[in-house]
């Protein structure tokens, strides 16, 4: 009897079992923003109030538990916000978050980024540390270019300032293996190009506050380290999850007026 040949092909969205079979420590990380947001969605939130304060309504995809949406949500009232994300648990537990603290522009619901739902009068897209964990940029981007067509697109994820993509597989051994991919931002722009988009905005991400380092190194989790005391006086902190550089951006993708007049 002939051998079966191992399936060698791969899924655009990568091992998606592993966005859904989350443990206690994945629960935790997704739950604990509602109460205690990230540095970093509050200055996302900051980086994107000018785009924000003119916006309608915005879609977050890849939300997970929804805290960082919801945060966004209460910074911006008059903006209808919808998170979407591929695990029903998360979306139903950050629905019934919502329903508990009565915040009435904000919604959440199932969805895959690579069957995106057509939508029509949506503002902005955003993704709060989302991308990184796809197997690449291309595909999720060309799915909101081509269904959503928003007038701009905000990412907080990994990015380089350089001409130089990394592919990164991490696995914590006994737990999982993900993706902390960092796209260069010159090739982002590039593809977006091609689109009817153009990078609008870049801007780093540097923490304003000190992180200890994690009591259990066998899971991602960040933590800073202070560089040597600058002239200023103010302190720099290098961000590392497990034994990676974390060089967090934040950048925006505005539709090109050459784009709106095919869209009509």
């Amino acid at each position: 009897m002939k051998k079966k040949k191992p399936n060698q092909k791969r899924s655009p969205q990568g091992r998606v079992h592993e966005w859904v079979a989350l443990d206690k420590a994945a629960w935790q990380y997704h739950l604990d923003q509602w109460d205690n947001p990230k540095r970093s969605t509050l200055r996302f939130a900051e980086f994107l109030q000018p785009l924000l304060t003119r916006s309608k309504k915005v879609v977050d995809v890849g939300c997970g538990g929804g805290g960082a949406t919801a945060y966004l949500a209460g910074q911006y009232p008059q903006v209808q916000v919808l998170g979407v994300d591929y695990s029903k648990a998360l979306v139903a537990a950050a629905n019934d978050l919502k329903d508990r603290r009565g915040i009435a522009n904000l919604a959440f619901e199932p969805g895959d980024w690579y069957k995106l739902k057509p939508r029509k009068d949506v503002s902005g897209v955003l993704s709060i540390h989302t991308i990184m964990g796809l197997p690449g940029f291309e595909r999720p981007l060309l799915e909101i270019f081509r269904r959503i067509a928003p007038e701009w697109i905000g990412l907080s994820s990994l990015f380089y300032p350089g001409d130089i993509s990394v592919r990164c597989e991490v696995e914590e051994h006994g737990r999982r293996k993900c993706f902390y991919n960092a796209y260069s931002i010159p090739a982002v722009d590039r593809f977006a190009r091609q689109h009817g988009y153009q990078m609008s905005a870049v801007a780093p991400f540097d923490i304003d506050v000190d992180i200890p380092l994690p009591a259990n190194r066998d899971v991602m989790g960040t933590y800073t380290v202070a560089t040597a005391q600058p002239s200023d006086g103010v302190p720099q902190r290098i961000q590392i999850s497990g034994p990676l550089l974390m060089n967090w951006h934040f950048v925006t993708l505005t539709r090109t007026a050459a784009k709106a007049r095919v869209r009509k």
